[in-house]
């Protein structure tokens, strides 16, 4: 039986996601309290807007990526996208990215 590792994370407005790219930013819309006041206190709920890059989160290099025409991360069956070899990258301390750390790749 296959094992499946969760790697989602949280999304907090000013982490890192990318050097050169924009931090994600969450702007409430709706609050709770807000929300009560504009329905008549009939309704309360939360609204938030996101705004953030592709390459924030939990990653899957899609080939629309990289190619024109290639799918995007819809267009990939799941069945594709689990029960994969898989492949570790210990980048503990390893600053700044470079193309390759050979010595951190494990499978």
């Amino acid at each position: 039986m296959p094992r499946f590792v969760e790697l989602s994370h949280e999304i907090v407005a000013g982490m890192k996601t990318y050097p050169g790219l924009p931090e994600p930013k969450v702007e409430v819309l709706l609050d709770y309290e807000a929300s009560c006041e504009r329905y008549q206190n009939q309704a309360e709920f939360y609204i938030a807007s996101l705004h953030l890059c592709g390459n924030t989160g939990t990653y899957v290099d899609a080939p629309r990526h990289r190619y024109r025409d290639g799918v995007d991360l819809s267009g990939l069956p799941l069945d594709r996208l689990a029960n994969l070899p898989t492949v570790l990258i210990d980048a503990t301390g390893a600053g700044a990215p470079s193309r390759a750390m050979p010595s951190a790749i494990s499978t």
